[in-house]
């Protein structure tokens, strides 16, 4: 009982469509990470926003504390 070794569905891709297969996987990446960053970057400026109105409210609870 001899397996033959090498089948048609077993061998890897030409090197062509790999490189594809890579480049695609790359560039979705690529997007996935662009994406994210944009994200992130949203989210920072209204952590800043809301820092900046944090810091307005403390400056005048500690003025109505002094005049108290």
């Amino acid at each position: 009982m001899s397996r033959s070794v090498s089948s048609s569905s077993e061998s890897p891709p030409p090197p062509a469509i790999g490189h594809l297969a890579d480049e695609t996987q790359r560039q979705s990446l690529l997007q996935y990470i662009d994406q994210r960053i944009q994200e992130l970057e949203e989210e920072r400026c209204e952590l800043r926003q809301q820092l900046s109105d944090l810091k307005a409210e403390q400056s005048i609870a500690k003025a109505k504390i002094r005049e108290a």
